[in-house]
């Protein structure tokens, strides 16, 4: 048993017994003290104890609210341009599209040496009534047969017959236009000329005539210049009727029409 030292103070004594008791086993009761006249100090505070271990993380709070979008702010300025890439490879060819409509026809071409007319040898022909123009061979053009700077060529041949030794002329006539090839002649041979009808460059209404020299008897007789070209005015838009005529200058002239071809 272990020693236990019990201090005992007796309330009306002067002075205090301390009383040493050893292997004590029972309990002793000692006497109530008085109650003190004052009350203790406080005691000074304690230290801090030590801080404790820190506790696990909570979960992550829920995602507030979103803000109120500020203001746009001003357009930067534009960057410089970037460099220029390689061309790229050229695409497929892409599917013909639809045909369109066919356009207007064109102006009618240049004529060719086509031969529009040919009228071979007739009977002959008396110069009656006299200083007449008569008939020998004619030819309607159609109308737009002749397009602007188109030329026709006219070749003839007939044949001033015995006994007409006084004033054989023949004639070349475009519509009511006549232009004189051999006037007042009495030789009495085959006579013939070419000539060149033409619409003047752009125009259907304008045009020139060149007779080239003309020949009867056994020569060629050659025309002045002033005389183998000259001018009508005939509109090959409508039909033209162009004839040779030839004219007597008395009762027994006559032409035998021979040759006639018109390109």
């Amino acid at each position: 048993m272990s020693q236990d030292i019990i201090k005992v103070i007796l309330p009306s004594s002067p002075s205090v017994t301390k009383v040493n008791i050893t292997n004590l086993t029972s309990t002793l009761i000692g006497f109530t003290g008085a109650t003190g006249s004052s009350t203790g100090g406080i005691g000074s505070i304690g230290a801090t104890g030590a801080s404790g271990l820190t506790g696990t993380t909570g979960p992550i709070g829920a995602t507030g609210a979103s803000g109120l979008q500020g203001t746009t702010g001003p357009i930067g300025a534009t960057g410089a341009s970037g460099l220029q890439g390689t061309t790229g490879p050229i695409g497929a060819t892409g599917a013909s599209g639809l045909q369109g409509t066919t356009g207007p026809i064109g102006a009618t071409g240049a004529s060719g040496l086509t031969t529009l007319n040919h009228q071979k040898q007739a009977s002959l022909v008396t110069m009656s009534p006299i200083n007449t123009d008569i008939t020998l061979f004619t030819y309607t053009l159609p109308a737009n047969t002749l397009p602007a700077g188109g030329c026709l060529h006219i070749l003839w041949l007939a044949t001033h017959n015995p006994f007409s030794s006084s004033g054989g002329t023949i004639k070349i006539w475009f519509g009511s236009t006549s232009y004189t090839i051999i006037s007042n002649s009495g030789d009495n041979s085959s006579w013939s000329s070419e000539c060149h009808w033409c619409n003047d460059p752009g125009v259907t209404n304008s045009q020139q005539l060149l007779n080239s020299p003309w020949s009867y008897g056994n020569g060629i007789n050659l025309i002045a210049p002033g005389s183998r070209l000259t001018t009508t005015t005939i509109d090959t838009t409508a039909p033209v009727i162009i004839k040779l005529t030839g004219s007597g200058s008395n009762a027994a002239a006559s032409f035998t029409p021979q040759y006639w071809e018109i390109r």
